[in-house]
C-alpha cells in the first residue's frame, strides 16, 4: 500500500530451492484522491419559482454527475447546472466524481424549498368616522420562524408590535394597506 502519490517501481524476484532465479519490475503510479465538491447558489427558494444554480467545483476529475436522490434525475457533466423542485421539502443532491484513473469520489448536500407564503390579513372597523377611526390590522396566523412580514400603510414602511395592531388615519379617503411575506432562509 502507497500512502503518497507518485510513481513507483515494484519488482519481485524469485529464487528456486536449487538457485535458479527469475525476476520481474513493473512501473506503477499512484494517482491523486479526487474530493468532491460543487456549490449551491439559490436563486429562489420559494415552492412556486423555485430556482438553484449547481456548479462543480471539483479540481481534479474527468466524470461527474449530479444526482437528485428524491426522483432519481442525473446530470452527468453538466456545470452549471440549474434546477428546480416541484413542491416544498428537502432535497438531497449528491455529486459523484471520477478520474481518468479511475478514483472516485461523492459528496452529499441539502437544499430546502419553502412554501409560497400567504399574506392574508383583515382590517376590522372599530369606527371609521373621520375624527375618530379606529382599525384593527390582524394577520390571519402566526409567523413561521424563517418568514418576515413588512407593512407598508399609503406606501409608508411602517414596522408594528406584533402580527396585530392597531392603526388610525390621519385624513380620510382611500388608504392602502399592503403587506408582504418572505421566507428569510
Amino acid at each position: 500500500t502507497f500512502t503518497n502519490t507518485g510513481s513507483y517501481k515494484i519488482s519481485h524476484a524469485v529464487i528456486s530451492p536449487i538457485g535458479c532465479a527469475d525476476s520481474i519490475s513493473k512501473d506503477v503510479n499512484v494517482a491523486e484522491s479526487p474530493k468532491a465538491s460543487f456549490t449551491i447558489t439559490t436563486i429562489n427558494n420559494c415552492s412556486s419559482n423555485n430556482r438553484f444554480i449547481i456548479k462543480n467545483t471539483t479540481n481534479y476529475a474527468d466524470d461527474y454527475t449530479f444526482e437528485v436522490a428524491a426522483d432519481g434525475r442525473i446530470y452527468r457533466n453538466i456545470s452549471p447546472l440549474e434546477i428546480s423542485f416541484p413542491t416544498p421539502g428537502e432535497y438531497k443532491l449528491k455529486c459523484s466524481i471520477k478520474t481518468k484513473e479511475g478514483c472516485t469520489d461523492f459528496i452529499e448536500k441539502t437544499v430546502k424549498v419553502f412554501a409560497a407564503p400567504n399574506a392574508t390579513f383583515y382590517a376590522k372597523t372599530n369606527s371609521s368616522c373621520p375624527s375618530d377611526n379606529n382599525f384593527d390590522i390582524i394577520f390571519e396566523r402566526e409567523l413561521k420562524s424563517y418568514e418576515k412580514l413588512d407593512w407598508k400603510i399609503d406606501g409608508v414602511a411602517f414596522v408594528p408590535p406584533s402580527t396585530k395592531f392597531n392603526h388610525s388615519f390621519k385624513t380620510t379617503g382611500k388608504h392602502t394597506i399592503f403587506a408582504e411575506l418572505s421566507n428569510t432562509s
